[in-house]
C-alpha cells in the first residue's frame, strides 16, 4: 500500500513540477515580449526626439545664416543680370 501511495505522489509531483515549469516559461516569454515592446517604444521615442532636435537646430542655424545667404543670393542675381546685359541678352 505504501508503495502505491509513493508512486501516486511521485506521479502527481512530476505533473505539478512540469505544470509549474510550463507556467513559468509562459510567464517568462510574456514578460520578455512586454519588455521588448517597451524598450522598442523607448528607443523610438528617443530617436524621434533626436530627429526633432536636429531639425530644430538646423532651422535655427539656417535662420542665423539666412541674412548672409540672402545677401549673397541677391549679389549673384545682380551679377547674372549684369552679365546678361553685357552679353546682349535680356535683362
Amino acid at each position: 500500500m505504501d508503495d502505491r501511495i509513493r508512486e501516486t505522489v511521485d506521479k502527481h509531483r512530476g505533473r505539478l513540477r512540469y505544470d509549474l515549469s510550463q507556467r513559468l516559461e509562459r510567464s517568462r516569454l510574456e514578460l520578455e515580449r512586454a519588455l521588448d515592446a517597451r524598450l522598442r517604444d523607448a528607443v523610438d521615442a528617443i530617436r524621434r526626439g533626436l530627429e526633432r532636435s536636429e531639425r530644430e537646430r538646423a532651422d535655427a542655424d539656417a535662420r542665423a545664416v539666412d541674412p548672409g545667404l540672402r545677401a549673397a543670393r541677391e549679389r549673384l542675381d545682380d551679377l547674372i543680370r549684369r552679365l546678361r546685359e553685357l552679353a546682349g541678352g535680356e535683362p
